[in-house]
């Protein structure tokens, strides 16, 4: 017979093993919901290369839409099989099936809205001395005139009927997935913008409160939850005209808790007024759309007000003009966006006129040498250039390009500029050509290749844009 000590002892091994056990559960449960967050989806590209394709849901099968904040809904959806769990990594709410390989991702902390105001408007905050593309209106009629029309003051816009693409009512409304499971719908209501996403039983709508590009070549969409600044999960593509997975997005999911930090919106907006409770928190009565007049000519404010009350002053005051700036000032200028890649370490929107772009950003001059073309880089890539270095450096951005006015594509103008340095019969292919080769010197010399850095994704097919690289040269 045992003894009382022994069964004791055994008593504790047993509870010890049990408690063990359930560590062991919770902490494989743990990795495999992490590994699902951190992955994306498993067997996705099995799926996309035997052409799995989900059709449009059909209405009889489109649950009811959920009006309340998804992080609210219960852990365990009642009837469904549907799991609300917490993203280890980010902290976000992500929605998930155990018989389905897509997930839906949202922030957590609340309800999804526009919190956008009079975003926009000519409203300056206590730490803003930017007063908006308007105010130079007053005095620049002209310049702001052909300005609006450009890239620049399109990189970003709040939503309207001239300004949004793509299919909002039509049959080419629907974004379809690799998986029958996942769907989503592009939606006009009076005269606001929606994306809607179907995930099994979870239907939710989310609100486009900012839109971030020309549509050269193509249109992202940007929400607020309270003020934070999230980016959509769907992209207008321009080519071929159709709703993608917007950029590094997977296909098969939904993710709507990619956070908007300083060093994206930097390149798409004049200012913000960054907040400190997050890395994507801005005032958004402060933000004025646009890469616009102030980005490259210095805050405004005292600008205008001394014109205001100096109406007679001929001489421009507390305003840099970047054509009088040493030639690498200028450049600098556009270093802001189109250096390349890079990491900030100066405080968002501080850049002046005249500063050296290395006291703001940390600049991998390497990538350019071997990254090709992509969205950001083309000063690094002119600079590789026998036409900068033969400058003596003197080069800039401004030499082929107006600012102010849209010239996009017009390649017989920009020839011209090629042809103030070089003569058209010196060309190696002037005997085949003839004089009609100096209307396009581009298309040779600086021709347009994908840019592999940013992938369009939508039906397990994967398009790269394609861009004009700025590294000139003889051709290949």
């Amino acid at each position: 017979m045992r003894s009382r000590k022994q069964v004791v002892t055994q008593s504790k091994l047993l509870s010890a093993f049990v408690l063990f056990a359930i560590a062991v559960v919770v902490f494989v449960s743990a990795r495999w919901a992490g590994q699902i967050f951190r992955t994306g989806l498993s067997g996705r590209g099995e799926q996309a290369a035997a052409g799995i394709d989900a059709p449009a849901v059909s209405a009889e099968d489109t649950p009811p839409l959920i009006e309340q904040p998804l992080d609210s809904l219960p852990v365990e959806i009642a009837a469904t099989g549907m799991r609300r769990v917490l993203n280890p990594d980010s902290g976000a709410t992500v929605f998930m099936h155990p018989e389905s390989p897509c997930w839906l991702e949202v922030p957590s902390g609340g309800e999804t809205g526009s919190s956008t105001g009079d975003a926009g408007k000519q409203t300056t905050s206590d730490s803003s001395a930017f007063v908006g593309p308007e105010a130079c209106a007053e005095c620049h009629a002209a310049k702001h005139k052909s300005f609006i029309d450009t890239a620049h003051y399109a990189a970003s816009s709040l939503p309207s009927a001239g300004k949004m693409l793509g299919d909002y009512d039509g049959a080419g409304r629907f974004m379809k997935t690799v998986h029958p499971d996942l769907a989503f719908e592009m939606k006009k209501i009076g005269s606001d913008y929606f994306q809607e996403v179907q995930f099994r039983e979870l239907r939710k709508r989310f609100k486009i409160d900012l839109v971030t590009g020309a549509g050269l070549i193509g249109q992202t969409h940007l929400y607020w939850q309270a003020n934070r600044l999230f980016q959509l999960h769907v992209t207008y593509f321009s080519e071929p005209d159709s709703w993608v997975n917007s950029p590094g997005f997977h296909d098969g999911t939904a993710w709507y808790s990619r956070e908007v930090i300083p060093k994206c919106l930097q390149c798409h907006a004049t200012y913000a007024e960054t907040l400190p409770e997050a890395i994507n928190a801005y005032d958004p009565k402060s933000l004025i759309p646009g890469v616009t007049c102030e980005r490259c000519h210095g805050a405004g404010l005292q600008h205008a007000e001394y014109h205001r009350e100096h109406p007679e002053e001929k001489e421009a005051k507390f305003i840099a003009n970047p054509s009088q700036l040493r030639p690498e000032q200028t450049n600098d200028i556009c270093a802001q966006c189109h250096f390349g890649s890079g990491e900030l370490i100066a405080d968002p929107f501080t850049f002046a006129p005249g500063d050296s772009i290395l006291d703001h950003w940390d600049i991998d001059s390497e990538a350019a040498k071997t990254g090709g073309v992509h969205s950001s880089n083309q000063l690094q890539r002119m600079k590789l250039s026998k036409c900068f270095t033969a400058s003596q450096e003197t080069m800039t951005c401004i030499t082929c390009h107006n600012p102010h006015q849209n010239q996009r594509g017009d390649l017989k103008l920009y020839s011209q500029k090629c042809i103030t340095c070089h003569q058209p019969a010196d060309c190696g292919s002037f005997e085949v050509i003839g004089e009609s080769i100096a209307d396009n010197c581009i298309d040779c010399h600086m021709p347009k290749r994908e840019d592999k850095h940013l992938d369009f994704s939508k039906g397990g097919q994967v398009q790269f844009p394609l861009l004009r690289d700025h590294l000139i040269r003889l051709p290949e």
